[in-house]
């Protein structure tokens, strides 16, 4: 495995969380938490991980998702779901 999978509901994070176990959020680019319901979430679709903060852009085109970037630690601390 490389150091990501997101493969349509097949998701392996690189800190090796996956949907069933920590799971991952719905988010901004920015890696800000939000409702999938939402007008905010207007910028794509962008969902965190829940154990290691990254930031995955999925593409449902492909049905591939692609680690774009991490949210910084002290972001986090404040912004949990």
């Amino acid at each position: 495995m490389t150091e990501a999978s997101f493969i349509g509901d097949e998701w392996h994070c690189k800190c090796g969380n996956q949907p069933h176990t920590d799971g991952f959020y719905p988010c901004l680019r920015t890696g800000r938490y939000v409702d999938p319901m939402n007008d905010t979430w207007y910028d794509g679709n962008f969902y965190r991980c829940a154990r290691c903060d990254a930031i995955i852009e999925f593409d449902p085109a492909t049905d591939i998702g692609t680690i774009v970037g991490q949210t910084d630690a002290e972001f986090a601390e404040m912004d949990q779901p």
